[in-house]
């Protein structure tokens, strides 16, 4: 009877230990077998240029990357994702204002107007995909969404009779088609490709995305990225003031920001080495 007790025993402890290992396994994107949530805040550097076009004036509006900082007010974005086994949802939202500094025209009465125009833009995503894993190292995520667009642009206009602030405020939503490219070289490493095309008419004229980041596991929960994102968009319609208008636009630059990712990924030695003491 005690040898029964210590076989039984000493299989507890192999499965326990089989169990162990199990859960000791690392993911570097976050175990497939569970849901899995992620949190990307990001600061944005873009430089931005494009063309305004209403039946209140017809302006430029270009922010070389010399006068980034004394334009540009505020640009930064946020996305997530929730996923579990193949299936994933990213839903994003990226906001952008930025001024350019007073340029003069002269009025149909023969004057001479000064304009002060800023833009601010709101986008929210939401992208619905799957994660098609190539390798250990690779994963391909091919993905289809919807895109919201608002864009706010506001004159100030002095030298008429009295100062007078004109705004116009136009949205639209585009549907879109994407990929996403996961790499890890090594398991605190991950290299992050993605782009999408949107618009088709239905929405703005056509809208695109490109993305590429890199960066370092601080911790089983959060890792540093950097990288650079770009956004272009053609939209042709009539925004809420009723007149028509255009507009081009195009946004490109450097981000920094985090990754959280919940639960946390497994605090593995050969991964951490901290966690082997």
């Amino acid at each position: 009877m005690k040898q029964l007790k210590l076989v039984l025993l000493v299989l507890c402890l192999c499965a326990a230990t089989s169990a162990l290992n199990a859960q000791e396994k690392y993911y570097p994107n976050g175990n497939p077998d569970k849901w899995n949530v992620q949190v990307n805040p990001y600061m944005w550097l873009p430089a931005i240029s494009g063309k305004i076009e209403s039946l209140h004036s017809t302006k430029e509006l270009t922010v070389p990357g010399i006068d980034l900082i004394s334009n540009l007010k505020m640009a930064f974005f946020i996305n997530a994702e929730v996923s579990k086994g193949k299936l994933f949802f990213t839903p994003s939202y990226t906001y952008t204002k930025v001024g350019t500094d007073k340029q003069l025209f002269t009025a149909p009465n023969g004057k001479e107007v000064s304009v002060a125009p800023d833009l601010t833009l709101n986008i929210f995503g939401l992208n619905v995909g799957l994660h098609e894993a190539v390798s250990k190292k690779l994963i391909i995520d091919p993905y289809l969404g919807v895109r919201y667009n608002n864009f706010k642009t506001t004159m100030e206009l002095t030298g008429l009779m009295q100062s007078e602030n004109v705004e116009q405020t136009a949205d639209f939503t585009d549907p879109l088609i994407g990929l996403r490219i996961l790499y890890f070289p090594h398991p605190r490493v991950p290299v992050i490709f993605s782009s999408d095309v949107g618009g088709f008419g239905i929405g703005s004229d056509y809208s695109w995305t490109g993305k590429l980041d890199a960066g370092y596991s601080l911790s089983p929960q959060v890792d540093l990225i950097a990288g650079f994102s770009a956004y272009g968009m053609k939209f042709t319609g009539e925004p809420k003031s009723g007149s028509p208008a255009e507009l081009k636009l195009i946004m490109y630059g450097v981000n920094l920001g985090i990754r959280i990712l919940l639960p946390r990924r497994v605090q593995d030695a050969s991964v951490f080495k901290k966690f082997g003491k």
